[in-house]
């Protein structure tokens, strides 16, 4: 406020008409034309939106406006008013940007995965719809189940913001331990839909669940009015699970009967759970989302899991305005295809020239050059010494994940681990991990780390 009427005092003197204004965040004042605008009066003026539509919570500006020869005591009445619209408002953005830091680590929390059953990789992304908040009800999951078997989950709240996210937390909760007694994928949301009953907010939500069994080499799902899972078969043919009978969508009363269906799931399939926001578009038929899908995914099938869910929303969704969530899952099996090699095995150093020789033998069998074969399983070593030992600290029950792809000429290495990095105990600890990250990047073409609440993943590109 001093700074305000000292602009006005000041630097403007005895000039009639004008104006000075205060960056809350940044204190800074600046002196304005006011050329008769008359939206330029004497108060609280938050900031627009930027154009991505998220707000800058508690941005504004404090403005106050001369009409005529300074006068410091008229000047003062008028500015504490608008000091005092100007502090309700930061409180009230203080608050929303509160309840949006804990929504998000929330989300962030209860949508980590933590899959550790050997022999399968999965991966998952999320992007919220364009709202300041960035929460919604989309959800997904990755159950572990008895016998080795894995239930991979995508579910859809209506709404958006906090309130969706509550009842996402419920039902994702709910269905993960309906999941453990289940005998088959709809029998797990028949329990689902009694749940929902009791669960305000829930009506109309949809899910897609499904149980891959490696032993058997088979997926049985079941939808709830959810868009059909995508199958990406080992040649990289893509086709939608669309033959099983959907029950009805989750509402206040009881679904009919339903039974599970059932696909083969060799080794080396990709198995992607999504929700509506992926496909949906206002202005054409949902077919058209479908079509658009299975040509994407047909196009990035050899990428690893991660890269993949990537590149399917930024190829379907890319930068456009969002008015729905997305939420995508991709789960493969371990394999040794001519596209792709996925391989899992305990955090401990005997498994590691195994697991070389594995890799090496798929380079040699998609024709890399032997400076380039050479290259890539130097560097995958390094990603999962640095998994096994920062990321898993060498406990052998977590795994390390390795998937390895030739995508249009390009060799796409991802290793991920199940824990999170800790701080170096020694001086030659930290030298050790930095002598790694140097090799790799010597190596590759491009190296990215992704750490998140469960694991970090690196990734790496060789061109061949």
């Amino acid at each position: 406020a001093d700074a305000l009427l000292r602009t006005l005092r000041d630097e403007l003197g005895g000039t009639a008409g004008a104006a000075a204004k205060l960056d809350t965040r940044t204190g800074a004042v600046e002196v304005l034309a006011t050329d008769g605008d008359p939206e330029l009066v004497t108060g609280w003026h938050e900031d627009e939106p930027a154009s991505t539509g998220t707000a800058r919570l508690g941005s504004g500006h404090l403005i106050v406006r001369r009409w005529g020869p300074f006068d410091a005591e008229h000047s003062r009445v008028e500015l504490d008013d608008a000091a005092s619209s100007a502090a309700a408002a930061i409180d009230a953005t203080r608050v929303r940007d509160m309840e949006r830091t804990l929504a998000v680590r929330l989300q962030r929390t209860l949508l980590a995965l933590d899959v550790t059953t050997p022999g399968i990789v999965v991966a998952a992304r999320y992007r919220a719809a364009d709202e300041p908040l960035r929460v919604g009800g989309d959800w997904y999951d990755a159950i572990a189940l008895p016998n080795g078997r894995v239930g991979v989950v995508a579910g859809d709240v209506v709404g958006h913001g906090v309130a969706a996210a509550v009842v996402m937390a419920q039902l994702r909760s709910a269905l993960a331990s309906a999941a453990l007694q289940a005998t088959t994928p709809c029998a797990a949301l028949a329990t689902l839909d009694r749940f929902v009953t009791r669960t305000p907010g829930a009506a109309c939500s949809t899910v897609a669940y499904a149980v891959v069994d490696p032993t058997r080499c088979v997926v049985e799902y079941c939808l709830a009015g959810h868009p059909p899972p995508l199958l990406i078969e080992p040649d990289g043919s893509a086709r939608l699970l669309d033959d099983g009978r959907r029950i009805l969508l989750l509402t206040h009363q009881p679904s009919v009967a339903a039974e599970s269906a059932t696909a083969e799931f060799v080794h080396g399939s990709t198995l992607i759970l999504y929700t509506d926001g992926l496909v949906e578009r206002r202005d054409e038929p949902l077919d058209d989302g479908f079509n658009r899908l299975v040509r994407a995914a047909t196009f990035h099938a050899a990428l690893p899991t991660g890269a993949l869910c990537d590149a399917l929303v930024q190829t379907l969704a890319g930068d456009r305005d969002r008015t729905d969530d997305i939420a995508i899952v991709a789960l493969r099996l371990v394999a040794s295809t001519p596209t792709i090699h996925v391989d899992t095995f305990a955090s401990a150093k005997d498994q590691f020239a195994p697991a070389r020789d594995r890799l090496r033998t798929w380079l040699d069998r998609i024709g890399a050059p032997e400076a380039t074969a050479a290259d890539i399983v130097l560097a995958t070593n390094e990603a999962w010494t640095n998994a096994a030992a920062h990321g898993n600290q060498w406990r052998s029950e977590r795994l390390v994940r390795v998937e390895a792809g030739l995508s249009h000429g390009t060799v796409v290495v991802a290793v991920s681990d199940s824990g999170q990095w800790r701080p170096p105990v020694s001086v030659n600890t930290e030298e050790q991990r930095n002598r790694g990250h140097a090799i790799m990047a010597t190596l590759a073409d491009d190296v990215t780390t992704e750490p998140d609440d469960r694991g970090t993943t690196v990734t790496l590109r060789f061109s061949l």
